[in-house]
């Protein structure tokens, strides 16, 4: 529970402003920025698989591609995937989940600001307000109720992660060391591989409650800066 609850509190806030400055900029009149929308939501419908087992080959401390870049500055060569630190483990794979996962949300962020009147946008330009002034007082409240549902399936997504865990640490004997085991292939290998599904159902029971009670926590914030346009 403290491996996935740390890679909750990297992987949400960050692919959440991720989305949202993405979303942001491709909204804007710019040169081929339906190009630029597909970019980002290619790794979306890339294969668990495929995508993991590139980030294991990037994540490479003799010849991947990230320890190279960093040999530049003097720095590394680190074990991501395989440190002895688990917090150096979360937020490596936590990184690879928001590549996967934020060019989604930036499509529900991006479907929300093209509802945004352009004649308000415009209204509040002729009164003076620059760019920060109108995202920061016009497209951000307006924009709130998308950002608190992908926080929400954020979130979940975050306490369901098991493919990325699964392809990135030990795809074949699940011989995962306890500091980077996660709830998701603790529950699968006691299930599939020890066949002790009675253990695994209590677990799976467990990880259903506390998803439950983070989104209720969750739901009971929204009135405070969630804005709701009435009609």
């Amino acid at each position: 529970m403290r491996n996935i609850f740390f890679f909750a509190l990297v992987f949400v806030p960050l692919q959440t402003f991720l989305a949202l400055l993405l979303s942001y900029l491709l909204n804007l009149s710019i040169r081929g920025k339906v190009l630029f929308r597909l970019f980002y939501f290619l790794p979306v419908i890339t294969p668990w698989v495929a995508g993991g087992l590139l980030w294991v080959w990037l994540y490479n401390s003799e010849f991947g591609l990230v320890n190279w870049l960093l040999g530049w500055f003097h720095l590394g060569p680190f074990q991501w995937n395989n440190s002895d630190n688990w917090m150096v483990v979360m937020g490596s794979i936590a990184l690879v989940n928001v590549w996967k996962g934020v060019g989604y949300s930036m499509v529900l962020l991006l479907a929300g600001m093209q509802n945004i009147s352009k004649e308000l946008l415009e209204a509040a330009r002729i009164d003076g307000a620059n760019g920060k002034d109108q995202f920061f007082k016009i497209v951000f409240p307006l924009v709130s109720p998308m950002i608190y549902l992908v926080l929400i399936l954020s979130t979940i997504s975050a306490f369901q992660a098991f493919d990325v865990f699964l392809v990135m640490l030990d795809p074949v004997t699940i011989n995962i060391p306890d500091r980077n085991m996660i709830p998701n292939l603790l529950i699968y290998r006691d299930a599939f591989v020890y066949s002790k599904m009675g253990t695994a159902s209590t677990m799976a029971w467990v990880l259903f409650v506390v998803i439950l009670l983070i989104t209720l926590v969750q739901k009971r914030m929204e009135k405070r800066w969630v804005h709701y346009e009435e009609q």
